[in-house]
């Protein structure tokens, strides 16, 4: 997504001007306006124009127009989305209050008006902006003296850090100067992967070198994470996966992503990781149901007590019409993650988020049973009418 002009205020109003330039862009789109919101776009219009002889001729005119949504419909096999709702600021051809929809599809100009940009809508937005946030894969390619650290998008790997330093041989300054200069260069990387890889984001790490530095390295990270009680490397340890290259050099990324040893297992961990953190909430439900809750109301009161542990949240939630309804979930991401809980906002286009959705689309694993629920019949009510208001909504939106 191309960011042309931003000016907005978190938790209040503002405007962006943006081109989607992928397919994936027009999903983020989707996902980032709102019934309410309003846009400004170039778009085409049928007009009557009066003749001379008193009657009229229907004309097809390119202009631009600014509406406030009343309705958004997506069309995932063009890749386009259709806002529709009343002209606002018309001009000589269009009256206020008029019916239009716009279309929007890649390379497509314009501007979205929000009244109220929550953490959701921001956050999407610089998904949207960034496409290095939606890199899956994080990789650390290294050698002696010289470290790649990269990031792997579906389209493109983009070296975001380049380290090199000289490491002294053995016979020139002995061993305790060279091994000196290796903890030094160790340093730098693990900084590195520090300042470049997100882990909210990044599914596994591929950790690679020619004969056993990388497995040097990886003892040296947990231990410094141990003594300095880095968390980033301690909560995400399993995503580091060690790998065989034949250098430190980024042309060796390619080797191990061509490999059937390596790229079967990278794709396995890609596909899957949501679908597992569901399929774990549903052996936990059916075994351990105390060790779970789903439905609005009973996550937050879990969220009360302090006892999330994972969050599951669909994006579709997010897409609510009623503005109150939005900002509460909006409320209950942000509450969870202050108190340091985990968040995964599943697409409503995988599986995983189909079935998540079917149990009113928010549901949490506990770190702790809960007890002193209301009754199941209530809940099931109460669940029942937030779906229900949800499904109304969706309908709205298509």
């Amino acid at each position: 997504m191309k960011l042309v002009h931003k000016s907005i205020i978190r938790d209040g109003e503002g405007s962006v001007t943006l081109v989607p330039l992928t397919h994936e862009d027009i999903w983020h789109l989707y996902n980032l306006i709102s019934v309410g919101d309003s846009i400004l776009c170039k778009t085409y219009r049928r007009i009557k124009i009066s003749t001379s002889g008193g009657g009229t001729t229907t004309s097809r005119r390119i202009m631009n127009l600014r509406i406030h949504v009343k309705k958004i419909e997506y069309n995932p096999q063009d890749s386009v989305i259709r806002p529709s709702g009343k002209v606002i600021g018309g001009n000589k051809f269009v009256k206020n209050g008029q019916f239009h929809t716009l279309t929007i599809e890649v390379k497509t100009k314009f501007t979205l008006y929000k009244s109220f940009w929550d953490s959701i809508a921001i956050g999407r937005l610089n998904l949207a902006c960034n496409p290095f946030k939606t890199a899956e894969i994080g990789a650390v390619i290294m050698s002696e003296g010289l470290a790649h650290i990269c990031l792997i998008t579906d389209s493109m790997t983009h070296v975001k850090q380049k380290i090199e330093k000289s490491i002294p041989k053995k016979r020139r300054q002995g061993p305790s100067k060279r091994s000196q200069e290796m903890t030094k260069f160790f340093y730098h990387v693990l900084d590195g992967i520090k300042k470049n890889i997100d882990f909210g984001y990044v599914k596994v790490v591929i950790l690679a070198s020619p004969g056993f530095l990388i497995d040097k390295f990886y003892t040296f990270m947990l231990k410094e994470a141990q003594q300095k009680d880095y968390q980033f490397i301690i909560d995400n340890q399993k995503k580091f996966m060690k790998c065989h290259s034949s250098s430190g050099h980024i042309q060796s990324l390619k080797e191990i992503l061509l490999d059937e040893k390596y790229s079967s297992k990278l794709s396995n961990l890609k596909a899957t990781e949501e679908l597992k953190l569901f399929n774990n909430f549903l052996e936990l439900l059916q075994n351990e149901p105390d060790k779970v809750v789903y439905g609005f109301k009973h996550v937050s009161i879990a969220n009360e007590r302090k006892i999330i542990q994972s969050l599951m949240v669909t994006d579709s939630l997010f897409r609510s019409a009623d503005l109150k309804t939005r900002q509460g979930y909006v409320s209950l991401v942000e509450s969870v993650k202050k108190k340091r809980g985990k968040v995964h906002i599943f697409s409503s286009r995988h599986s995983s988020g189909e079935q998540l959705h079917q149990m009113s689309g928010v549901a949490a694993i506990l770190n702790s049973p809960i007890t002193g629920l209301e009754s199941e019949d209530s809940d099931d009510q109460y669940s029942d009418e937030l779906t229900e208001s949800e499904d109304s909504d969706e309908k709205d939106d298509n």
